[in-house]
């Protein structure tokens, strides 16, 4: 049950959003990216360097998490940039930016669930290697795409797996109703409701 995405127990917000279904729109409008709190390897300039063809057009979110260490990279990439990113420190309204966005660029942490909880299509660059396991699972279970553990892929890559989600509406349909059935972050419950079924308490 520990690696079973039915069994995540998510804060209350997500469980009350979790009962209306995601508006997928025809186009993408707004992109989030985030790493999760530490970003230990220092993927998300990475991840940014890798979006900087993507059209003026589409609003794209960041949020740096309140361990991460990587800001002289980070300004430098974002700086140079032609297009503009919106960087967000340590944000305390992950649910209503997770929400807001109409594809997001996560790490394969807790944040990866509580997106597909809230019913947004997403790509997984994994922020380590003992991410890709559940990563793996989740992109076979069609909840998201994983293009696993971040050293590893490029660039280019990521770019174009973002412009091919963006423009398969179908795929990206699937994937918010396949994340909203999966995960609807009452995991406590449902634990609490297994012992008392199989009587695990005397």
């Amino acid at each position: 049950a520990i690696n079973d995405p039915r069994y995540i127990a998510l804060g209350k917000e997500f469980i009350c959003a979790n009962k209306n279904s995601k508006i997928i729109k025809d186009k993408v409008e707004t992109i989030l990216i985030t790493q999760g709190g530490s970003d230990t390897y220092g993927f998300t300039p990475k991840i940014i360097n890798a979006l900087n063809e993507i059209e003026e057009s589409v609003h794209i979110n960041v949020v740096v998490g309140p361990a991460f260490k990587n800001y002289k990279e980070l300004y430098g990439v974002t700086n140079k940039s032609k297009r503009h990113f919106n960087l967000i420190h340590n944000a305390q309204n992950m649910c209503q930016l997770i929400q807001d966005a109409d594809l997001a660029i996560t790490g394969g942490g807790n944040t990866m669930f509580e997106i597909a909880c809230l019913g947004v299509p997403a790509i997984v660059v994994c922020g380590d290697t003992f991410e890709e396991e559940t990563a793996n699972r989740m992109e076979k279970l069609g909840v998201m795409a994983n293009l696993g553990f971040g050293l590893t892929v490029s660039e280019r890559y990521i770019f174009e797996r973002t412009k091919s989600l963006m423009g398969e509406k179908s795929r990206r349909v699937e994937m918010s109703r396949s994340g909203q059935r999966l995960v609807d972050g009452r995991g406590a419950e449902k634990i609490v409701e297994e012992i008392l079924k199989n009587n695990y308490i005397k």
